[in-house]
């Protein structure tokens, strides 16, 4: 570095040391008279790392920005009042595309059920602010649900530069979406005993 006359700044240098054991490890590195500690978690280009690549603390930092852009939404104008639905719906892409920043990288974390209930409740959120719905009604009933919407991501990633691969894994999102809702046992409609009128 020096030969190229070039400069590191020692305070900004950041070391993460990657590991697959339960026991917690830390490396030191010292450059002349700093010493650079491992950390457990790096911001790298918005994408929070850390020492396990399991990706969930990504999935934490990305939803709790996402709740403050919901809730500056909020602020603007009551839920049952204020915009169109497509107003709201251009609004709320901002969260959504939150939520959707890094999805090729920490599909992986969705694996869990703690990420996807985590990913799905702060979805659901802004799928209320955009459909003006009470906080009682179903996941299920809502907007598109954010964990496809992720793989899909995925998917268009792994096969990009193919033509019309997003118009396809559209298409298999809407088959996986509409099953689910098929399946569900508390977004769809039951008529019961009022079913005859």
């Amino acid at each position: 570095m020096q030969e190229v006359k070039l400069q590191i700044a020692h305070h900004k240098t950041e070391v993460l040391l990657v590991r697959n054991c339960k026991v917690l490890r830390r490396a030191e590195i010292t450059v002349r008279e700093h010493i650079i500690v491992s950390k457990r978690v790096l911001k790298q280009l918005g994408v929070m790392i850390d020492d396990r690549l399991n990706f969930n603390t990504h999935v934490g930092y990305a939803c709790e920005k996402a709740a403050k852009a919901i809730n500056a939404l909020a602020r603007m104008r009551a839920n049952n009042a204020g915009p169109c639905s497509s107003t709201r719906r251009l609004l709320a892409s901002v969260s959504s595309s939150i939520l959707r920043y890094g999805g090729p990288v920490c599909v992986a974390a969705l694996e869990t059920h703690r990420n996807r209930v985590k990913l799905s409740s702060t979805f659901r959120l802004m799928a209320m602010r955009v459909t003006s719905a009470y906080r009682t009604i179903s996941s299920e009933a809502g907007m598109f649900p954010i964990g496809i919407i992720v793989v899909e991501d995925n998917e268009c990633y792994k096969r990009k530069g193919i033509w019309g691969i997003r118009k396809t894994m559209r298409a298999d999102s809407m088959a996986k979406c509409q099953y689910d809702w098929v399946s569900t046992h508390t977004g769809s409609l039951h008529l019961g005993k009022h079913e005859a009128w």
